[in-house]
């Protein structure tokens, strides 16, 4: 074991990664104990929870002193930020400490709220009259309980913390990768089989080497987040109930805060020991890393799509769902197992051994089977050559569309873009259709006929009004007779909010300004726009990393570089190389960017491409004159020159690597980690 671990261990460029990865989760761990984005920091409640019993008319007396201030001509702005930040203190350790002081009254409802279902018969005998049993029995049993109102920051900022479970990831795909693709890339594990050894012990040895990686990764890890969240918020208290920690009022097990702490590190390391043996599978399995990459980005989208789905079962049998199982202890939810109720963390125990040692003796299954056969392997089917060999462009651009799999990327990236956006959401509430109508009869550049539309439904609105308020005195107090009557003007003003909306959108136009119907614009660059454009641009660099990682670094590990560099053509292949590498960019983006809009003119219509971009209501910075059309196309310059970089930090990884599988480590790491940590801090 100690030679297929010094494998991985043993270089130094991928142990500085490690070090980096470990570090960069210290910092970004270290910010999220400090941070104060919401008025206030944890540390900042320690000093609160000291003074909890005068805490309520404390915050009474600030809020009087703000309405004072408020009211007051008082320029003094350092007295007002004062206030205001003593008052976000107090409102969240408020927050904390009401949890806890209304423990015995909410443990007591949902005891009750269950029996009470339960003798009302509202729902029928089997599960859900199970469950409800068992949930009031459980907190029946916690009767004694009596949670502290103790300060407890370091344990919530170490439950509340994400990003160290997907930094996690970092150490199990080295170790899998590297151990079980790097020598098989090279036909070397065929040495192997008629060794001592033989196939099965020396399969053991590998993923015992690979266990040791990642116990090593997560000690460093998750004890960084230990050391920072001590040095920073301290330990204290960690023996009082799990329920005195905010958030977890309904857990429904009799254990410490530091129990908690315990069993939820006890399950990060059986998840993702469970991930490392998923790896291993897929990596014995796939004749390259690249391919490899692929499948297991295929099967997180497999499991993001479980943990989203309303099935319990789907959700708790996810490895996305059970990288924060924290979750699972903040609440008695059970699974239907044949009408009995099922523990969840039960469920998550069996799902993890069962999937351990399912894909630890399928891939052992594989390595043996993969070693026997011949020197003709399963591969994915390649592209007809573009020339012969003669072409030196069109030679580079086939060993990259083909053996790098750069038209297989290309595909599986427009399929993917193409399923997220085939089912946009189009819910329309009423006040959505009136105005869509209202939109259909303004879109274009104002005009008098549609000023005189306006003013004509302006009118109409306003006769409705008077009718409406001439039948009330009508009726008088029978309001039965008056609803029956005025149904059917009511429901024409139900348009009155979406036409004022409309008629104010007109108004505010400008001097070569468009009226646009907004919902489609809002959808492409709204406030929901910024995350999905990280998702989008997730998916494009993980693509890049996998079709160009190994550009140079497959030709210095097979040697073919020195017949390069003999033969004086180094640098126009390096030329060839990056013209081939902006081209396939370019598409790219295109495959990334044209399912979106295809998507959302598909739910809403097509846009006004001819339209100053600035009508629409979040572009209004663009400046006068530029069209929707060009706003996309800068846009996708914009995509491609950002794409452009990450290729060219790819190709410097690439030529500095004499190993395939390192090179498409480091690019995933030096690309992914600063868009994942954005989505998890956003």
């Amino acid at each position: 074991m100690k030679y297929e671990l010094s494998k991985v261990l043993g270089q130094k460029k991928l142990c500085l990664l490690l070090a980096l990865v470990v570090i960069l989760n210290a910092i970004l761990f270290y910010g999220h104990c400090t941070d104060n984005s919401k008025g206030y920091a944890l540390g900042d409640l320690r000093e609160a929870y000291s003074r909890a019993d005068t805490l309520e008319q404390e915050q009474a007396e600030l809020e009087e002193k703000m309405m004072e201030y408020l009211f007051s001509d008082s320029e003094d702005h350092a007295a007002y930020e004062a206030i205001s930040d003593r008052m976000y203190i107090n409102r969240a350790a408020l927050e904390r400490l009401r949890q806890v002081w209304g423990y015995a009254e909410y443990r007591e409802s949902l005891v009750a709220e269950a029996q009470i279902k339960q003798m009302l018969g509202l729902f029928q005998e089997g599960f859900p009259t199970n469950s409800l049993m068992k949930g009031a029995a459980v907190y029946e049993a916690l009767a004694h309980v009596q949670p502290q109102g103790v300060f407890l920051g370091s344990a919530e900022a170490l439950l509340g913390w994400k990003l160290t479970d997907m930094l996690m990831l970092v150490f199990v795909l080295a170790a899998g990768l590297i151990l079980f693709t790097y020598e098989k890339r090279l036909g070397l594990t065929r040495l192997t089989r008629p060794s001592y050894h033989g196939m099965g012990r020396l399969y053991l040895r590998k993923v015992l080497a690979a266990i040791t990686v990642t116990a090593a990764g997560f000690v460093l890890l998750y004890g960084g987040n230990l050391a920072v969240a001590g040095g920073v918020l301290g330990f204290d208290n960690l023996g009082v109930p799990a329920q005195s920690l905010y958030g977890y009022a309904a857990c429904p097990y009799d254990i410490s805060v530091g129990s908690l702490l315990d069993q939820t590190f006890l399950w990060k390391f059986a998840w993702a020991l469970v991930c490392l043996l998923v790896v291993i599978c897929v990596c014995v399995s796939t004749p390259e890393p690249v391919l490899a990459g692929a499948v297991l980005a295929v099967l997180g989208g497999v499991a993001a799509w479980m943990n989203g789905t309303t099935s319990l079962w789907l959700r708790n049998l996810s490895l996305w769902h059970l990288s924060g199982m924290e979750k699972l202890y903040q609440g008695a939810v059970y699974l239907n197992l044949f009408t009995y109720p099922l523990d969840r963390l039960l469920a998550a125990g069996v799902f993890f051994l069962v999937a351990g040692v399912g894909a630890y003796f399928l891939g052992l299954a594989f390595h043996c089977r993969l070693l026997a056969v011949g020197a003709r392997e399963l591969r994915l089917p390649g592209l007809p050559r573009l020339g012969g060999h003669t072409r030196l462009f069109s030679h580079e651009v086939s060993k990259a569309l083909g053996m790098q799999k750069g038209a297989w990327i290309l595909l599986a990236l427009l399929a993917l873009q193409l399923y997220t956006y085939s089912n946009v959401s189009t819910f329309y509430s009423q006040d959505e259709v009136y105005y869509r109508s209202y939109s259909r009869q303004l879109m274009g550049l104002p005009t008098p006929e549609k000023a005189a539309f306006l003013e004509q439904e302006a009118k109409r609105l306003e006769d409705l009004a008077a009718q409406l308020e001439e039948m009330a005195e009508r009726f008088g107090g029978d309001s039965f007779q008056f609803s029956q009557a005025s149904q059917t003007i009511r429901d024409q003003l139900d348009a009155q909010l979406p036409f004022q909306d409309a008629q104010d959108q007109y108004n505010s136009l400008r001097p070569g300004q468009s009226y646009l119907y907004q919902t489609p614009y809002t959808r492409l660059y709204g406030p929901e726009a910024p995350r999905e454009n990280l998702l989008n641009l997730g998916k494009l660099l993980f693509a890049l990393a996998l079709a160009a990682a190994g550009i140079f670094a497959v030709e210095r590990e097979t040697g073919v570089g020195i017949l390069q560099k003999t033969a004086g053509k180094t640098k126009r292949i390096a030329l060839f190389k990056g013209i081939w590498l902006a081209m396939w960019s370019a598409l790219a983006v295109l495959a990334v960017q044209l399912p979106r809009y295809w998507g959302v003119f598909r739910a809403f219509g097509g846009l006004d491409l001819s339209a100053w971009a600035n009508s629409a209501q979040w572009l209004t910075q663009v400046p006068d004159g530029i069209t929707v059309l060009g706003w996309m196309l800068l846009t996708y310059l914009g995509w491609t020159a950002l794409t452009w970089a990450a290729a060219a930090l790819v190709c410097w990884i690439s030529r500095k690597s004499t190993n395939t599988v390192f090179a498409v480590l480091i690019s995933l790491a030096a690309l992914l980690l600063p868009v994942g940590a954005a989505l998890l801090l956003m």
